[in-house]
């Protein structure tokens, strides 16, 4: 399956997603409400690996429905995120709410199967041959979309550089779920288009 990374992959990096300030605690109100979240579904990673991503419990009124529900699908993104630069990129993330004098948030991960990062393929728009391979995400290793993200700006920095700041760096994945690996071929338009 072909697909092109630029959608939820890499939503989530170089500012993709949009955060919500979380105030800190008002102590001038008589019982300040308080968010009790719960991380559940999760087989092989740790909950420790996935907790700090988590906004929801430091919203200063989590009763809001409007800031709670806006953090809670922030908070969605960013634990993808983290799954993904853990190999999970077929995880999934749901939520839920229970309303009492602390707010429950639990959040549902489908961790799915683990990917390693297959073949990798660094190439101008129209150039048969390869440019090279990136310096932190290496094939074989575990996909990690933060380490892409990463060598992508690295190359963005180096094409401006040398006169090419509007380049166009588009990362297109091949997906094999039978061998769980991605293969990984990064076409640079160094004119932007």
């Amino acid at each position: 399956m072909k697909l092109a990374l630029t959608s939820i992959l890499f939503a989530a990096c170089s500012g993709g997603v949009d955060t919500v300030p979380v105030a800190a605690a008002d102590t001038t109100t008589q019982t300040p409400s308080r968010a009790r979240v719960h991380l559940e579904g999760m087989h092989d990673v740790d909950e420790s690996q996935l907790r700090d991503v988590v906004q929801v419990d430091k919203l200063k009124d989590p009763r809001s429905k409007a800031d709670r529900e806006q953090v809670m699908r922030r908070d969605e993104l960013w634990l993808l995120a983290a799954l993904y630069d853990r190999g999970y990129v077929q995880a999934k993330v749901t939520s839920s709410t229970t309303l009492a004098d602390i707010v429950d948030v639990t959040y549902h991960v489908e961790e799915g199967a683990r990917f390693h990062l297959g073949a990798l393929a660094v190439h101008e728009r129209g150039s048969p041959s390869a440019l090279g391979t990136f310096h932190r995400a290496k094939a074989g290793e575990w996909f990690s979309r933060r380490l892409i993200v990463a060598d992508i700006d690295e190359l963005r920095a180096l094409y401006a550089e040398q006169g090419h700041s509007n380049a166009q760096i588009t990362p297109n994945a091949n997906i094999d779920a039978q061998k769980r690996t991605i293969d990984l071929d990064v076409v640079i338009d160094p004119n932007g288009g």
